[in-house]
């Protein structure tokens, strides 16, 4: 067998708060089989307990400051950190980042088939054409999250000039189109050869979707895996942008390749809970995830683990029928001891809540005055169907929490019917103000976006008593505010759980039912057309229509943002004679003068808020949350997302 290369490693880390979670190392115990020498850079702040985790593998571990992204991180290791003449000693570097969980299996078997071919350089996965950001089209690339330079490039002029000639980026299109497709486009006109492990063979692509591939890693994610056996998985694969994802697939394959994971593999899913739980918005958890649940309500199976016998269940309620309606579940329900406190009528320091394993929590509903009695009537047979009408539902939910350690809390859905349909999906409404301020004293990690709607019921839920640790200044036995109610998957998820919606069968008939005439009359409203179109382009060209309305409504228009993003915004007000008054970015940010013959300002050169001016949001999601708070904070409240 054939000596392999002397191998150099370089890892490249982020987390904005300096934490080393345990799938890093993990992936390094793995990696570092397959080198000989490893090298850890930093970009920003790292704790001492994630520095102690990484100096386990090497000396070698630098700390920069947070700029350039990855290509910033590797071209201050060559040309400061670690130097040429050092890397040099080496016969092929392997360039990888922290974006990716895994192993699912040893490495050593992608380096044994890879070192068997004849090529420069390789990934774990090409990339075939893609859509950026809607609509900047991206060639052909190999991903550059996990690249091996062999010797022959590593050591040639080429690979010098490629990083001497490296542009700054400052965005995360810079990062993709300046490194990584800069890179495959560099060598590849140079005459250097490559390959990728994972080649997207039948099953991923179809010719139809020749002009529109999906990003596999991210929205085909059970197949890039199972199918073609990548050995890891993105990070962002779950919380991939439902409304990408639904331009190819039900989104039916990230709950599943993490259940193929925790069943199919070594690898252990709680190093994907743990740091997915941490970082992202429970919001974009569970609508990639799909985490919400339907629960049989008249046949039980009683699960290995399950304490059906300790249960409290906590009554807030001052409406007489929802006390009426609860009484007759108590009378039907007598198999489990239940603790019933009834606003003012049980004295509350009687109850240690810390002495049951599941709460059951039943407040009060928020309806107008004049709501008809039916329509009440109704709300509160959603509630109690989903929470503990039947017997067995009860169970099945205590059965639930047991086969699912990771989950904390179940809420009942919302009801669609009568007045309740206008408030469906409606947001934080007035509640946003407190329920921010209950976020920041959890600590919750990004704060509150009023872009990413709640989907708490107001009324009930079911939990693991210890998924509360971190509800502080919540009193179950004295109530709950709207606000509170709407912020507790957030302090579920801050203890290490996740929450979901749940139905029982029979709801889920009912309402799957409802939904479905509902979501058809809403789209006969809107669309009629008879060419094919998904509900991914429908929605693109409702928020283009509705720009246009928008602009027309104001004195003043700008456009927030000075990318492609907001340039294509331009051209669509341009080419439909919409006049705007130019293009805004935040305070401090690099910009030119001009885009599109319109000016380019600061925000702070803009005039006042008023009623007369209207700000279009050109720009991605992650950048939208941020700004859509920072101009409402300034007083600019009539303002249009486009993302």
């Amino acid at each position: 067998m054939a000596e392999r290369p002397k191998r150099l490693g370089i890892l490249v880390t982020y987390d904005a708060e300096g934490i080393v979670d345990d799938y890093i190392p993990y992936l390094l115990d793995d990696m570092c089989k397959n080198l000989d020498h490893l090298i850890i850079v930093c970009n920003g702040y790292v704790n001492e307990e994630g520095l102690s985790k990484l100096r386990r593998f090497t000396s070698d571990v630098f700390v920069r400051e947070n700029v350039g992204y990855d290509a910033g991180a590797i071209k201050d290791v060559l040309y400061n950190l670690y130097g040429w003449e050092n890397i040099l000693i080496f016969e092929e570097l392997v360039l990888f980042n922290d974006s990716f969980f895994g192993p699912l299996y040893s490495l050593s078997e992608v380096f044994r088939i890879m070192d068997s071919k004849a090529i420069d350089f390789w990934g774990l996965i090409n990339q075939n054409e893609f859509t950026f950001d809607s609509f900047r089209r991206l060639s052909s690339h190999i991903n550059t999250y996990f690249i091996v330079i062999r010797e022959h490039m590593l050591k040639s002029t080429d690979f010098v000039e490629f990083w001497d000639t490296m542009p700054q980026g400052n965005t995360f299109f810079d990062a993709v189109y300046n490194y990584e497709i800069r890179l495959n486009m560099f060598f590849s006109e140079r005459g250097y050869s490559s390959d990728a492990f994972v080649s997207l063979d039948k099953h991923l692509v179809n010719a139809s979707l020749s002009t529109n591939e999906p990003l596999y890693v991210y929205e085909l994610p059970y197949e890039t895996v199972v199918i073609n056996r990548c050995p890891i998985i993105k990070r962002k694969a779950f919380v991939s942008d439902i409304h990408s994802i639904l331009k190819s697939t039900n989104a039916e394959g990230h709950a599943k390749l993490l259940d193929y994971i925790d069943k199919e593999t070594d690898y252990d899913v709680n190093l994907i809970w743990e740091h997915i739980l941490r970082i992202y918005d429970i919001h974009d958890l569970r609508q990639t995830m799909h985490f919400d649940c339907v629960i049989p309500s008249r046949s039980f199976a009683l699960e290995h683990g399950a304490h059906i016998d300790s249960i409290v269940i906590i009554v807030n309620a001052s409406n007489p029928f929802i006390k009426d309606e609860i009484n007759k579940c108590m009378k039907k329900n007598n198999f489990i001891t239940y603790v019933c406190l009834y606003s003012n009528e049980v004295d509350a320091s009687t109850i240690n809540i810390q002495n049951y394993e599941y709460i059951c929590y039943i407040g009060d509903l928020n309806y107008e005055n004049n709501t008809s009695f039916p329509i009440i009537r109704s709300a509160i047979n959603t509630t109690l169907e989903n929470t503990i009408k039947y017997s067995n539902f009860v169970k099945n939910i205590i059965n639930k929490f047991a086969q699912n350690p990771r989950l904390g809390l179940l809420t009942p859905p919302s009801p669609l019917h009568g007045q309740f349909f206008s408030s469906y999906g409606g947001g934080w409404g007035d509640d946003f103000e407190e329920a921010q301020e209950i976020a920041q004293s959890i600590g919750v990690r990004n704060g509150l976006s009023m872009l990413k709607q709640p989907f708490m019921s107001e009324s009930a839920f079911w939990c693991r008593t210890d998924a509360l640790s971190h509800a502080t200044g919540y009193d179950l036995l004295k109530g709950l505010t709207s606000a509170q109610m709407k912020v507790l998957p957030y302090a579920v998820q801050k203890a290490g759980y996740y929450s979901a919606v749940v139905m029982s069968d029979d709801y889920a008939a009912l309402n799957n039912t409802n939904s479905e005439y509902i979501i058809r009359k809403m789209k006969n409203l809107f669309y009629n057309g008879s060419d094919k179109m998904s509900f991914h382009n429908f929605v693109s060209s409702q928020i283009y229509s509705q720009m246009l309305d928008f602009a027309g409504r104001f004195t003043t228009v700008y456009i927030y943002g000075a990318g492609d993003f907001a340039g294509r915004c331009a051209d669509n007000l341009i080419s439909h004679n919409v006049g705007f008054a130019g293009f805004v970015v935040t305070d401090s940010r690099r910009k030119q003068d001009m885009l599109l013959n319109h000016p380019i300002c600061f925000l702070s050169e803009i005039e006042p808020p008023s009623d007369s001016i209207g700000i279009i949001l050109g720009m991605d999601k992650g950048n939208t949350s941020q700004v859509y708070t920072l101009l409402m904070d300034k007083g600019y409240n009539n303002l249009y997302v486009m993302s």
